[in-house]
Parts: structure tokens; sequence; C-alpha cells
């Protein structure tokens, strides 16, 4: 498919320069049309930098004149020379996600970093106490008395989103290189964190009490968790004391006058970087969330989900708030005037950023979602600012002149090609093929099911057809171009859980999707070829319904905690032939294996656990998972998932 750039005689002349340019070029624009697509980005960079030089070259030359110029004449220079210095710094490009700074542009801009560095110093030896300076002697000393030694560090400058500054809020975070000490004997290094379903299942519980919410995020938070080294991990009196953990100062803290080489800096508290610090971090949060209490009232940590706490009064059953923590970052919900109690017992025990309360026209971030509560108090996420900045990055600095497309795959994108792979594809072409892929996953796993089908599909090509990806991605950032506001919207209509499932069966292998609502408020989705192979429709609608009920079970529990009482299930499928063999008492003798494979599914549908039920395929929401469809079918589709829907212009 023709990409938009051929439709003009200009576009057509970067073709021909690029022909030109490369042979080997040229065939491969053929196959991906993506390199025409890079040399007008670097043309755009190439000519900034160009009007780069030319401002500081005229800054420069009138700087220099400046002494020479007519007293009169001098101020007029020398505020123009200010104007243009100022206008050169406003340049900067508007931060809409978090990016990493390099060393050498801090250097570079030191002046705007100073406050960052200073800042991140201070915390770590004076407010924190994390960090013990250790001098040129005691140094030497530790490493020839205690066999000490030094770990190298590092510092990571990067640049945030922030509300009052398009230019983002800059921070600067010093590191252990923890990856140079030995790893402990049967160490437990994992800490558990929030996971997008899990966050969408409190969204919908906060849609249905009405409750509001406020997120904020724990300062330099592992800081707060006292050094293993500090104290025994367990009770016994046993362990011997661990000797002290030094690391050097980094390079760039030196250079810039900091610290000397020389010196060390011993280790007190859950430093950034080593293995350890985020199971100390979390161990010590939650000891201190459980020893909580705003009058009295508790929180109660879920035993199905250790990130989720209910808030309770003891003896009752009902709940008055949640609260998801994922590492560092809070996001507390409940009726306003509790909340906000919540909020400063926190802030009593920790230094907070400031709470940010949840409503409709200021969305807050939490877990990679744009979070917003309308008037009517249901919950919206979204990931705009992702969206626009990959967008930005793969069509276009001008949003105006981006393609809009109305379906994220067609049903040529779908349809296997002759050849099974590729013939010449280079690493390079599949790095960017995957690096495409993993930015789509990032929109799947968080709130756009709607592209589900056609990342799933660009992830099985990234190695064999990377540049067929390409195309399929272009198709993708187009769609996406034209649905850049579109999120999910939380209901809580129903205390029901709603299980749909399809399955779309090939001559090689089938694709399967399972889809799960909490009533009209969708949990969970997955689009991916089945694991196994199947040699009919009916058994692979089967393998969909048991990966459906599999999928559930790990959800349920969650739900039935969550509201302290058993929930009804709902199970849908398209499949009349895959819902006899479940429940049918009899069958046809080619399909007798594939009861004994739905033992499970009888077994929950006799108990009551779950009611399945057969839906038209017209109606069944599991379709965009497993094939293309026309735009009117996916809004359709979209509407009944509980996905907002984006006017197209």
């Amino acid at each position: 498919m023709p990409g938009p750039w051929n439709r003009s005689r200009t576009r057509s002349a970067w073709v021909a320069l690029e022909d030109a340019l490369n042979p080997l070029e040229a065939r491969q624009r053929i196959r991906g049309k993506s390199l025409v697509q890079r040399l007008k980005v670097e043309e755009q960079e190439e000519k900034r930098s160009h009007e780069e030089k030319n401002k500081e070259k005229v800054i420069q030359e009138e700087a220099a004149r400046l002494i020479v110029d007519d007293p009169v004449v001098a101020p007029i220079v020398a505020e123009g020379i200010q104007g243009l210095q100022l206008r050169k710094e406003e340049v900067e490009e508007e931060i809409l996600q978090t990016k990493i700074v390099s060393p050498g542009e801090v250097k570079q801009k030191i002046e705007k970093w100073k406050k960052a560095i200073e800042g991140e110093i201070d915390s770590l030896f004076n407010l924190k106490g994390a960090l013990r300076l250790v001098e040129k002697e005691e140094m030497r000393r530790l490493m020839k008395e205690q066999d000490v030694v030094p770990l190298p560090s590092k510092v990571i400058f990067t640049v945030k989103p922030d509300g009052a500054n398009p230019q983002g809020k800059r921070k600067c975070r010093i590191v252990a290189c923890g990856n140079y000490a030995a790893p402990e004997e049967e160490a437990n290094y994992f800490a558990a964190g929030a996971d997008a379903a899990s966050l969408r299942l409190v969204l919908s519980l906060g849609a249905r009490k009405k409750w509001g919410g406020y997120n904020m995020d724990v300062r330099t938070a592992f800081l707060n968790a006292p050094w293993k080294g500090e104290r025994p991990m367990d009770d016994s009196e046993d362990e011997e004391p661990q000797k002290p953990v030094i690391i050097r100062p980094p390079g760039i803290l030196v250079t810039l006058g900091y610290f000397t080489s020389d010196q060390g800096w011993e280790v007190h508290r859950a430093l950034y970087g080593f293995r350890q610090s985020p199971k100390l971090w979390s161990d010590y949060r939650d000891q201190q969330l459980e020893k909580m209490r705003v009058e009295d009232y508790f929180l109660r940590q879920l035993e199905s989900e250790s990130c989720i706490w209910l808030i309770q009064r003891p003896k009752e059953d009902e709940i008055y708030g949640a609260l998801v923590t994922y590492v560092d970052d809070l996001l507390l919900l409940g009726k306003d005037e509790l909340a906000k109690k919540w909020v400063k017992e926190i802030q009593k025990k920790w230094e907070v950023s400031e709470p940010e309360k949840v409503e409709e026209k200021t969305p807050t971030r939490f877990l990679g979602m744009e979070l917003s509560r309308d008037g009517e108090g249901r919950w919206h996420a979204k990931q705009e600012a992702y969206t626009k900045d990959l967008l930005l990055r793969n069509l276009g600095p001008e949003p105006m002149k981006w393609p809009k497309r109305k379906i994220p795959i067609t049903k040529e994108d779908d349809g296997e090609a002759e050849m099974k792979e590729e013939p010449g594809r280079t690493p390079a072409e599949v790095k960017e093929a995957q690096r495409v892929v993993g930015e789509l996953i990032w929109l799947v796993t968080r709130c756009r099911p709607d592209i589900m089908f056609a990342t799933s599909l660009m992830s099985t090509l990234t190695t064999r057809k990377p540049v067929k990806v390409m195309k399929m991605a272009y198709q993708v950032w187009c769609y996406l171009a034209g649905t850049l506001t579109e999120g999910l919207i939380f209901t809580g209509t129903s205390d029901d859980l709603m299980v749909c499932t399809d399955a779309s069966f090939g001559e090689e292998d089938a694709h399967g999707c399972v889809i799960v609502k909490w009533g009209e408020d969708p949990l969970i989705w997955r689009s991916s070829r089945q694991g196994m192979m199947t040699t009919s429709t009916a058994e692979a609608e089967l393998v969909e319904v048991m990966e459906g009920a599999i999928t559930t079970e790990a959800l349920r529990v969650m739900v039935e905690e969550v509201i302290g009482g058993p929930v009804r299930c709902w199970q849908f499928t398209d499949s009349s032939s895959a819902l006899t063999i479940i429940i049918g008492d009899t069958a046809s003798w080619r399909t007798r294996h594939l009861r004994k494979r739905a033992k499970f599914l009888r077994w929950k549908a006799l108990r009551g656990d779950v009611l399945m039920r057969h839906q038209p395929g017209t109606e069944m929401v599991a379709d965009m998972g497993t094939k293309p469809l026309s735009a009117v079918k996916l809004r359709e589709h979209k509407q009944r998932l509980g996905m907002t829907i984006q006017e197209q212009e």
C-alpha cells in the first residue's frame, strides 16, 4: 500500500534522491517506505542545527563588537543579545514523557542542573542520612582491614512532565552500580507492584462507591528503608554483623568538583541501584501502612494482591476506601473528607509530592495511565500524552498533518503472504520492528484493547517479516492519530463477571482472544496465537473457553475478596459446538477426546461457578481480538467493551 509521501512532487523528489544515493535503500523503500520518512526527519534536524549555529555565531560576533560600540548603541545591542539568548533557551520541546538526559548534555547546561544535583546530594547526606562521607585514609583502612571492595556509582539525569512548566522538571538521582556486588545465596529480591488489571479493578470499585481520589509519590522512597546491614533481616541473634558497603562517587560529580576521586561513601539506607533495595523498601512500606490509623479506620492488605489495601473499620465488612501501591507511587480512593485525612496521615510518616486530586479537567498519571473522574462519579483512563509522544516521533512534528484511519488493521494485512520470511532482511530492520511493536504493547496492556489484534499479529512477524511489520505499524499509527483521546471508562454498573472468548481457526494455527469485564468495566484482555495445535474450529473455540476460565479464576479471587462474598460469573462464546462439548450429554465420536479436555469446564458449570451461554457472533466483543473488523463493527465493539469514542472530524 503506497505511503502518503508519494502524493506530491516534493515527496517524489525525496524518493528519487534516495534511489540515487543507494540502490539497496531503494529496494528497502519499495518494501517498507520507512527510509524516506527518516531522510525527511534528518533534513529537518540538520536545518534546525544550522539555524542554531547561525544564532550562536551572531551572538558571539555581536558580543565581541560590544566593547568597541558607541556608548549610545551598546545598551541596545546588549538588550538584543539577551533577547536572542532567551529565545534560544525557549526553543526546548514540550516534555510529554519522562526523558533521560546524557551526562554530556548536563555538562553543557550545568547551570540548569545545579539545583537538582545539589538537592540530591543534600538529601542523601543530610536529610536522609543514607550516605556517610569516607575520607582517603579511612577508605584505605577499610579496604585493608575488612577487605572492603568499593563499588562504582552513577548519576541518572531525567526530565519529567510538569503541569506548571511545559519544559518539564529536572531530576537527578545518584544510584549504586549494584550489578558489581556479588549476589547473596538464596536471597529473595522480589518486590511486588500493582499491575494494570489490579488498578482497573480498583477504579471499577471506585466508580461503584462514587469515590474520589488522590495521587502522590513518596520522595526518595528507598532512602526511608534501613539498610540491611544496620539490623538483621530476621530475629536471629547469631547473625554476624556485615562489613560496610562502600561506593565511589560518580565520575561526573568528581569532574564538577563536588567530590574527589579518592573519597568514598558508606551506605546506611536502601540506596537506589542495589538488588535488595526494592525489597527493603517494599517490606518497610507495608509494615508502616499496616500500623497507620485514622480515627478507628485501618488499612487491610488483600491476600490475593499485596499491592491493594482496603480502608475498613474493626468488625465491619463495609469498605470505605482503597489504596494502590506501586513502588513509591500511592493512589488513594475514598470519600473526599476521609481521603484527605488519610493523605495527611501518610504525609506525617513520609515526605511526599503535592497530592494531586483526581478531577475531570486535571488528570493524574499513575502506572502509565492518565486517570480522571467526571461529575457523575465515573472513572476514566487513557494514554493521550504517551500516544502523542509516540506519534510525534513516528508521524512527524506537525499533528495537523497526521493522516488518520478508522481501523488499525486491514484484511490484507491479516493475510499471510506466500513467502514465510522476507529475504535480505537486516538486523537493523528487525530491531526497528521490535521497537515499534514494544511501543504499541505498552498501549495495549494499559488502555487500548482496540489495537490488540494488530499488535499481536505484528509481534509474531518481527523477526521474519520486519518490513511488513513497519507497514502495519504505519496503519496503526494513523488509526491512533484519529483516536488520540480514546481510552477506558469505568461505570460500576454490575457485580457480575462477564467473560467473552473467541477463536479464529486457521490452516496452520489459531488465534484466540479473552476479555474479562466486571459488569461493564474492562479488567483484562488478551489476544494471541494459541499455544497448541488444534484440528477444528470447535477445538480452537474450546481451547479459548478454557483459557478464559483460567484467566477469570485469577481475577475472581480478587473480586470476591474485595466485595466480601461470592460473585456470579457468566462465560460467553459464539460457538454452539464448543458449548455442546462442554455441557452436552452426548457428542459425536469424533469429539470424544475434546469432552475429556472440557472436563474442568463441565465441572465448573455443574457446580454453578460459571454460567455458560451462547452469544451471537455479531455481538461477540472478543471478535476485535481475532480478526480485522470494519469501522462500524469496531466502533460497536469498543462501546461494548467500555471504551470512550472520539468523534471523527
